[in-house]
């Protein structure tokens, strides 16, 4: 049986090749590597992909009071950044 061109196969056959393959990546991983790669993937997704307004609903339906605190954060790490350059 010939197999299609990569791009012309069966969304059904992408989808489990893909699974199969993540699951031998996952499974060669240890747990410092694997919270490696989930913390770069969201952070890649989080900075890239998400507008402010995404972001902050993101984390608001994580925890309600939460934007409003990792804000304040951002702008005390901005400040004493700065003050630190003077």
């Amino acid at each position: 049986m010939t197999q299609p061109a990569p791009n012309d196969m069966p969304n059904d056959i992408f989808e489990s090749i893909a699974e199969q393959y993540t699951q031998i990546i996952c499974d060669g991983m240890d747990w410092k590597t694997m919270y490696q790669y989930c913390y770069d993937s969201m952070m890649d997704f989080h900075t890239r992909d998400c507008s402010g307004n995404e972001l902050k609903e993101l984390i608001q339906n994580y925890d309600e009071d939460l934007w409003n605190e990792l804000y304040e954060n951002a702008e005390h790490e901005i400040a004493k950044d700065a003050a630190s350059y003077t």
